[in-house]
């Protein structure tokens, strides 16, 4: 299976601003900690990302007096990222992941093969939290831009009357871009969903079914968040 073309995927923006009118007590603002903005500024976060893009198909045929069948698996989503706050609105940050993992089993007359691929993005990352579209304390929205190399590695074992081995390891350049919202719970944690798309270049040997990986991803992230803020 090949693709010709890179896609476009319009990314989810989520736009809303809360605003909250303190009470005066004795002349001064009653602002309650509830109520004061996340401080990001100098502070780390480590999330992890799953998606829920998975595939399997079964097929099974006779013909001739041989009997073909075939199991595959494909589709998984995840990233493990890492980012740091420059400012109370951008930070920086790498991620690793996995935006496809595909694995199948084939019979056919009498010789078992096996295929597994995987294709893993190795990014740098800038991402905006902007504080004035914030929906309330706990929930801002965000978008981030990714640059890095994609590399696909495949792994093809065909066993029969002798036993054969192939293997495949490349790497293209690609772009990930993100939009998503952030919910934080209370000074430590992090969660969230995003929605992205992945422009990958083409690998020279297919690595897998494919010889590109471009498309949309859906995920859910939770992580935590070290450093004081300010």
């Amino acid at each position: 299976m090949s693709k010709s073309c890179l896609s476009f995927a319009v990314l989810v923006t989520v736009f809303g601003c809360f605003f909250a009118t303190p009470a005066t007590v004795q002349g001064q603002s009653a602002i309650t900690s509830q109520d004061a903005p996340i401080l990001l500024k100098g502070r780390h976060g480590i999330t992890i990302h799953a998606g829920f893009l998975n595939q399997a198909t079964t097929e099974a045929s006779v013909a001739g007096g041989s009997v073909d069948s075939e199991f595959r698996t494909t589709g998984f989503l995840g990233s493990l990222s890492y980012a740091y706050w420059v400012g109370s609105e951008w930070s920086i940050g790498l991620s690793v992941g996995l935006i496809g993992a595909e694995a199948g089993t084939s019979i056919e007359a009498g010789t078992v093969t096996s295929e597994a691929a995987a294709v893993v993005p190795f990014l740098f990352t800038v991402g905006y939290h902007p504080a004035a579209l914030a929906l309330s304390r706990s929930l801002r929205p965000y978008g981030s831009m990714a640059v890095g190399p994609y590399r696909g590695s495949a792994t093809n074992t065909s066993v029969g009357a002798t036993i054969a081995s192939e293997s495949v390891s490349e790497a293209v350049i690609g772009f990930r871009a993100q939009a998503g919202v952030d919910w934080f719970l209370g000074k430590m944690f992090r969660g969230g969903i995003v929605v992205g798309y992945h422009f990958v270049g083409d690998f020279e040997e297919p690595i897998g079914r494919d010889n590109n990986y471009s498309g949309p991803e859906f995920l859910i992230g939770f992580g935590i968040l070290l450093g004081r803020g300010r």
